[in-house]
C-alpha cells in the first residue's frame, strides 16, 4: 500500500472511532457512571393550632386601667423538621399597620415528640400589649394576628406576602378596649 493510502486508511480510522464515540454518548453510554440527582424534600406549611393559642377566644375585652396582656402562640407545627420559622404580630390599626413584634422560631429543644405524630414542635412567641401604649390609640376596637412562615414575611399595604415557595398561616384576634387610661 502506498503512503497515500495508509493515511486515508487512517483518517477513516478516526473517523469512524470518533463517530463511534460520538454515537456511544448519544446513546446514554459514558464513560463514568450516572451521578445521582438528589431531590430535596417538599416544603410544607407552617401549622398554628387552636389549641396552642391564648388567649382562646377570637374576641378578648381589655380593660384599659387593667394591667398588659399577653397574646401567644404556645407552639407552632411543620413536617419539615429543620425550619426556620419568621414570625410577625401586626395590627392593621396601629399607626395605619404596624409591624408590632418580628422573630424567629426554631425546633423546639425541650419537645421533640411529633405532634399528631406528622408534625415537628418550633418555639412559639408571646406578645404582650400594654392598653395605654399610644400606639393603640382611643380606638375602642382593633385586630391584632400573628403571622407564620416558612420564608421572609413582608406586610405591604397591610397585606402579609411571603418569598417565594414559602407558606404563611395567620390567627387574628379582634381585640376590644373599654374604660380610658389612668392619668399619670
Amino acid at each position: 500500500m502506498n503512503e497515500r493510502g495508509r493515511r486515508a486508511g487512517s483518517r477513516a480510522g478516526w473517523r469512524g472511532a470518533a463517530l463511534g464515540l460520538s454515537a456511544s454518548i448519544l446513546a446514554g453510554c459514558p464513560f463514568a457512571p450516572a451521578i445521582p440527582v438528589e431531590e430535596s424534600p417538599p416544603n410544607f406549611p407552617p401549622l398554628i393550632s387552636e389549641e396552642f393559642i391564648a388567649p382562646a377566644s377570637s374576641t378578648v375585652n381589655i380593660v384599659r386601667s387593667a394591667p398588659q396582656v399577653n397574646f401567644s402562640v404556645n407552639q407552632i407545627f411543620d413536617m419539615n423538621s429543620d425550619e426556620e420559622i419568621e414570625i410577625v404580630w401586626f395590627s392593621p390599626h396601629v399607626l395605619g399597620g404596624t409591624i408590632l413584634q418580628t422573630e424567629l422560631a426554631g425546633p423546639d429543644p425541650n419537645n421533640r415528640s411529633l405532634f399528631r405524630g406528622l408534625f415537628h414542635r418550633y418555639t412559639g412567641s408571646t406578645y404582650t400589649l400594654d392598653p395605654c401604649d399610644l400606639r393603640w390609640s382611643d380606638d375602642e376596637r382593633h385586630t391584632l394576628s400573628v403571622f407564620i412562615s416558612d420564608g421572609n414575611i413582608t406586610v405591604p399595604a397591610g397585606e402579609p406576602q411571603v418569598s417565594e415557595g414559602a407558606f404563611l398561616d395567620v390567627h387574628s384576634w379582634s381585640v376590644e378596649f373599654t374604660d380610658s387610661c389612668p392619668d399619670i
